[in-house]
């Protein structure tokens, strides 16, 4: 515990340091943010009301850019920690550790590699995210190649190439990969386009996961200890926006080594913005088998985080039309969510499409300035018996609830 705490010391001093010696070169900012949960229900149903969870817990993050000429590098220092999970006399903890560590160099001013360890956003975050909504994100240790057109195109394309190898700890032969919730090898390229002008915009995406389970051999694939498990998805985005209104259609197709049966992923939503006000209507599709990955799932399948949020639901898949309104006003902005669950697979009982209930979310947003926002909602979730049933909460009552309100204060200073 105290050498993880010099460690920790000794990382912050560093940073520090780095901010005096590059003086003008550097920028130095920061972040706290605080959140507090009233849980009622969240993520799986709770047997009565008065089985609620109040749980706080804060993300404090120190960041430091540096730029000079053709090279950027960013460094993330990160404490996420939940309230009162340290005593308040001799408490040290554990919690401060690097979250982004890279380096990007521009080889050309169309073209940049990036090095480290470093979010990877891809188009809304449906397959690769950063996970904002974790306190402590998503991070990857790997390379990243951006080619981009001139910026006085009309189309503004981008094609980036990412590609991970990574190891348990250091090794000189071959040992099993243990490293809980990442994975051995990640490969991908990802095209994008966009024309402003016609009101067009798309993407193509194929990435290949590998997971061993045993040793870390990549190859040959006869080596009985190598790859046991890898996930490839395949698909595009569509975006077409003509005035106020908007249409765009998503499909992913995803093949797996552990099965023989190809699954499947499909979006189709359309939107309309009166004023201070936007409708949007739309459904989504995943076949039982279907894996989202990395992608920022509190987003798009209810803010109850009842379907793949860290919380499986029995490869049941899942079939979730949607409606949403947003409505912008000096108060802030507000946004009402209504959804319906299904299933997407044959049922034992014969059942298709067996019902997992409807989620009703509103949330509220407001800035007080540049430095200070606000974030809060609150969430009611209809199960049904089938819900309950895969949860394994059978005598859980039919409404469940969650609620949250949060902070966000960012500094920002230049030396």
């Amino acid at each position: 515990m105290i050498d993880n705490l010099k460690r920790q010391l000794l990382t912050l001093i560093f940073l520090f340091s780095l901010v005096q010696i590059l003086n003008s070169q550097i920028v130095f900012s920061g972040e706290v943010r605080p959140r507090t949960e009233f849980r009622g229900g969240y993520k799986t149903p709770i047997s009565k009301i008065s089985d609620m969870a109040v749980v706080t817990d804060q993300r404090t993050r120190l960041y430091a850019d540096y730029q000079k000429s053709n090279v950027k590098i960013k460094i993330t220092a990160q404490d996420v920690r939940v309230w009162g999970n340290t005593p308040t006399v001799g408490g040290n903890g554990s919690f401060l550790g690097i979250a982004e560590s890279w380096i990007q160099i521009g080889i050309k001013p169309s073209i940049d590699l990036t090095i480290g360890r470093q979010a990877i956003s891809l188009d809304n975050e449906r397959i690769f995210g950063a996970l904002n909504w974790t306190q402590a994100g998503q991070f990857h240790d790997a390379i990243r190649l951006n080619w981009r057109s001139k910026e006085k195109s009309a189309w503004r394309n981008q094609l980036s190439l990412i590609g991970s190898v990574n190891q348990s700890t250091s090794v000189l032969s071959q040992t099993r990969f243990s490293t809980k919730g990442s994975y051995k090898g990640l490969g991908a390229a990802h095209l994008s386009w966009e024309n402003t002008s016609k009101g067009l915009q798309g993407s193509l995406l194929s990435s290949l996961v590998l997971y061993p389970t045993q040793w870390h051999n990549l190859w040959p694939p006869s080596d009985t200890h190598s790859l046991t498990y890898g996930i490839g998805t395949h698909g595009f985005t569509s975006r077409f926006s003509r005035g106020k209104m908007r249409l765009s259609f998503e499909g992913y197709l995803q093949h797996q080594t552990q099965s023989k049966t190809p699954e499947f992923s499909g979006v189709i939503a359309m939107g309309k913005t009166w004023d201070k006000t936007t409708l949007t209507v739309g459904s989504d599709y995943l076949s039982s088998g279907f894996k989202p990955l990395f992608g920022t799932n509190h987003k798009f399948y209810g803010f109850m985080d009842y379907f793949y949020v860290g919380n499986p639901h029995q490869d049941k898949g899942l079939f979730n039309p949607y409606i949403r309104m947003d409505y912008s006003t000096n108060a802030g902005k507000f946004s009402l969510f209504g959804h319906h669950f299904r299933s997407a697979v044959n049922i034992p009982t014969g059942q298709e499409w067996l019902s997992m209930g409807e989620e009703i979310d509103l949330l509220w947003t407001k800035s007080f300035s540049n430095s200070i926002h606000l974030l809060g909602g609150w969430s009611v979730m209809r199960t049904t018996a089938f819900t309950n049933e895969i949860k394994n909460t059978a005598n859980a009552p039919r409404f469940q609830t969650w609620g949250f309100i949060q902070l966000t204060y960012k500094m920002q200073a230049q030396n």
